[in-house]
């Protein structure tokens, strides 16, 4: 094991990295404190720094819960996390991001329980009028003057007294007063309104939808009606199991053939299962009429596979590409300081940081979000490529990938001219 005690050249490197970050030379810091951290990964010291000097939120609360990985007692690093979860879940909460608000705030209850600010706006991001009950009633014990959460908390509790239940979820089958477009209940997403929602959707209740999938085929035959088709393709879309659902779907349309927004949806599940892995939305045409003329690219891969990196440098430095490989998330955005990239080639299944957490981290950094990324991936899975262009991705790629597959989206996707 590598001694606490830093050589002399990680002194240096952290020293400079400081003095970088003083002096208000971030780029330079950043590289800097990267590189300290990689030789010293167990000196918290640099996260720290690198917090300090991050672009953004998100970028601040990676290195935070880094340095307390390394160090769980670090006064520092747990002040610094608990504002930055606080403030970024407040902005998150006014753009209206409500899921994501939730989860930071959460986090940063679990830091400091007693602030009476984080409740509140746990409160007003809550995902039902019970749950905003629950917050508020914690902001009141911690600060029982606040009248404006005592008026607040009574509305809700005024709101919770409802008539009658009129609406049932076609799932779990829990009553309401109206209908939903998830429930409540079983966390099911009930329409097909917005495919986006299945593939984000990490509430759903897979008991219950196992249950009402058993229901509603002791109902198919020959005679079922269009409500029972409906139902479980709504169910297996919602366990991503997409082509049952779409078998459903379309049995549901051919029995209700007047119902046109039906019959669209359909279709539109048909074209993203079919979609050709390296292809993104809109397909761009892949121009073959001049094979031979190639503009050099530089590339970089992002894989904890060295057989995948060995593969991908060789078939792309053989086409005349620059291949620059990263083995991590860490890696990953030290290379992003220190190259001129075209294009990045993204593997999804990662430790401690996957594809999706690093292409929105690189997608919200201003001076890495217009680098076109490609998801690379082991599973050829409808939803992955619902949830790679939710975090920024242009496209996808699935492993084992034939080398022409390859080529042929490093040379769609990258970006015209490099980076300025």
């Amino acid at each position: 094991m590598k001694p606490m005690k830093l050589t002399q050249n990680e002194a240096t490197l952290l020293q400079d990295g400081i003095a970088a970050a003083k002096e208000g030379d971030k780029a330079s810091a950043r590289t800097l404190l990267l590189k300290s951290a990689e030789l010293d990964p167990h000196n918290e010291i640099p996260w720290l720094w690198l917090a300090y000097i991050a672009d953004d939120a998100q970028q601040a609360i990676f290195y935070l819960k880094h340095t307390l990985e390394i160090d769980p007692v670090q006064e520092q690093a747990r002040a610094g996390l608990r504002k930055a979860l606080l403030y970024e879940g407040i902005s998150l909460a006014k753009a209206g991001d409500k899921t994501a608000a939730r989860e930071l705030l959460l986090e940063a209850t679990e830091l400091d329980p007693n602030n009476e600010i984080t409740w509140l706006w746990l409160a007003s991001v809550a995902d039902s009028t019970e749950n905003a009950i629950i917050c508020l009633e914690r902001a009141i014990e911690i600060n029982p003057e606040n009248e404006r959460s005592r008026r607040w908390l009574g509305k809700l509790r005024r709101q919770t007294e409802k008539p009658a239940l009129k609406w049932a979820c076609p799932l779990c089958e829990a009553a309401s007063v109206e209908k939903m477009d998830k429930c409540q209940t079983c966390g099911a997403v009930l329409t097909f309104a917005d495919l986006d929602a299945f593939a984000v959707n990490r509430d759903a209740d897979i008991g219950a939808i196992l249950g009402a999938i058993e229901r509603y085929r002791s109902m198919s035959g020959e005679d079922s009606d269009f409500s029972v088709h409906y139902n479980l393709g709504l169910a297996h879309l919602n366990l991503n199991k997409v082509s049952e659902a779409l078998g459903y779907l379309q049995e549901a349309a051919r029995l209700c053939p007047e119902d046109e927004e039906l019959k669209a949806q359909v279709e539109d599940i048909l074209r993203l299962q079919s979609e050709p892995h390296t292809k993104a939305e809109p397909a761009a045409p892949v121009k073959k009429e001049q094979p031979e003329t190639v503009t050099p690219r530089t590339v970089l891969l992002v894989d904890d596979s060295p057989t995948v990196r060995k593969i991908v440098a060789v078939t792309l430095e053989r086409r005349g590409h620059r291949v620059l490989v990263a083995n991590g998330a860490m890696e990953a955005l030290s290379k992003l300081n220190e190259a001129t990239l075209d294009l990045v080639l993204l593997d999804i299944g990662m430790p401690h940081m996957d594809g999706y957490q690093l292409c929105k981290l690189v997608k919200s950094n201003e001076t890495t979000s217009d680098i076109p990324i490609v998801m690379l991936s082991g599973k050829d899975g409808f939803f992955d490529k619902v949830r790679g262009k939710m975090a920024g991705a242009v496209g996808y790629i699935t492993k084992p990938f034939e080398p022409t597959a390859l080529i042929e989206a490093v040379e769609t996707y990258s970006r015209e001219g490099g980076r300025n």
